[in-house]
């Protein structure tokens, strides 16, 4: 796996780009810059929404290198439970990756076809 420093790199990039692009959007909006596209509206929204999921997907391994490694730090090293978990720590992410596209792959259609995002009210 990558260093810790780098999994939080990612995920607090891709938390730094949601905030700036609600704040930004707020602020054109205020201004009255904002374009009242249709199709621009659906394209951010599609964008938030894949930042939320990567943002999701990024933290996993940040979490698992974090609960491991304070395990290490307090000298859990050793121990059977902890050692094995610190050997299978790329299963343990790929595993909860699984879990999440799964439930990604079930959820989203679902609420596609039930109507979650017809509520959505684009101003013009």
């Amino acid at each position: 796996m990558l260093p810790i420093a780098f999994h939080a790199l990612i995920t607090g990039a891709i938390f730094a780009a949601l905030l700036a692009i609600g704040w930004g959007g707020n602020l054109l909006d205020a201004l009255g810059l904002a374009p009242h596209d249709r199709g621009i509206q659906i394209a951010i929204l599609a964008l938030m929404l894949g930042l939320c999921v990567g943002l999701a997907f990024s933290a996993v391994p940040l979490m698992v290198l974090i609960v491991l490694g304070f395990q290490v730090r307090i000298g859990n090293a050793g121990v059977p439970p902890i050692r094995t978990l610190i050997a299978h720590q790329r299963t343990i992410v790929f595993v909860l990756w699984g879990l999440m596209a799964a439930g990604l792959l079930i959820a989203v259609p679902a609420a596609i076809l039930d109507g979650a995002f017809e509520a959505i009210e684009f101003q013009r």
